[in-house]
């Protein structure tokens, strides 16, 4: 199997975890006892996982794509931006099925603080992937192999991620802002795995010459 072919595949897997990010608030449901019990609540929280581990593909393709232009500043930033995307799946894995079970086990854990420790580690998962994303944006702008475009988008998408969601906790008011996060860097993860897909050269298959046997005898004479 040719690089090019893993980059283009790397480049699809890109595409459809981009629009799971881009799907989930559109689908996610309200923190109640009733939408923690349902049966949609584990699928439509798995959307995030499954679209953290396709951008893990999405990744590796990406570095591979634009390595000799993008120099050592882009490893760096792929390795940052590939931990804290990793660990945004254990993350989401949390919320999925721990939270829920928590809280319908005890019901009073929804309206007190959260366990320590907890909102110090998604802080800091969320501080990690954001600043690798926003490097690998740079990256990538640099670069210049895929549209600028797209690292502009990525970039915004992966400070959105974590402002608008800072921003929901400290004001009430305006929670709903954290959906644009996850729109704004899935959209940047779909158009870079739409880039790759694109703009790499498909392999080119090699013709094999066929030599029959009488043509092969035909030609074993002539060279006598």
């Amino acid at each position: 199997m040719q690089p090019s072919t893993l980059i283009r595949a790397s480049g699809l897997a890109a595409v459809v975890g981009g629009l799971a990010f881009i799907m989930f608030p559109l689908l996610h449901p309200d923190h109640t006892p009733v939408n923690y019990a349902s049966a949609t609540w584990a699928p439509i929280h798995m959307l995030p996982n499954i679209g953290a581990i396709l951008m893990l593909y999405g990744l590796v393709g990406l570095l591979v794509r634009q390595l000799d232009r993008a120099g050592w500043f882009g490893v760096v930033s792929f390795a940052v931006a590939f931990f804290g995307t990793a660990s945004f799946v254990m993350g989401a894995m949390i919320e999925a099925f721990i939270i829920p079970f928590m809280s319908l086990r005890n019901p009073a854990i929804e309206d007190g603080p959260p366990p320590p420790g907890i909102a110090e580690t998604f802080l800091a998962i969320g501080i990690i992937m954001a600043l690798g994303h926003l490097l690998l944006a740079v990256a990538t702008y640099r670069a210049a192999v895929l549209p600028r475009g797209v690292a502009v988008l990525m970039g915004l998408g992966s400070v959105a991620m974590l402002i608008l969601q800072q921003v929901g906790m400290m004001f009430p008011s305006l929670d709903a802002l954290w959906a644009l996060g996850p729109v704004l860097q899935g959209s940047g993860l779909a158009w870079m795995g739409y880039a790759l897909w694109s703009d790499t050269p498909a392999p080119q298959r090699r013709e094999r010459r066929i030599v029959y046997p009488a043509a092969r005898s035909s030609l074993a004479a002539s060279t006598r």
